[in-house]
């Protein structure tokens, strides 16, 4: 006879909502941001990397970008010698969603970066 399991029963009332800082909510629901934990999630990064290498080199601040692919180790680096990310703003644009210097002006209407944030492609 099978052990019978005890189902807990919560009460949902509206001290239930809790407002969750992004890196927080990223890493409980990575899903909501790019599209899946699967394959396709690990895609739209990789989207996201050449994204942002290819922003780089159409604004004129690479000349170079570096994607290797490494199957043994399941591993994808893309690299650009473009400016990176700027040392006063690390935290902010690795911990915040939509942290970003493409938002307000005209060459970022043409940006394939998205700021991490997922969106048609």
């Amino acid at each position: 006879m099978a052990a019978k399991k005890t189902v807990k029963k919560e009460t949902y009332t509206s001290d239930s909502i809790k407002k969750l800082e992004d890196h927080i909510a990223v890493r409980k629901r990575p899903g909501m941001y790019i599209g899946s934990i699967g394959s396709e999630g690990v895609m739209r990064l990789f989207y996201e990397a050449i994204g942002n290498a290819i922003d780089e080199f159409n604004a004129g601040r690479c000349k170079n970008i570096l994607v290797r692919i490494d199957d043994s180790k399941h591993e994808i680096q893309v690299s650009d010698d473009g400016i990176g990310l700027f040392q006063d703003k690390i935290e902010t644009v690795c911990t915040k969603l939509h942290a970003g210097g493409k938002f307000e002006n005209e060459y970022s209407q043409y940006s394939l970066g998205q700021n991490g944030v997922l969106g048609s492609m």
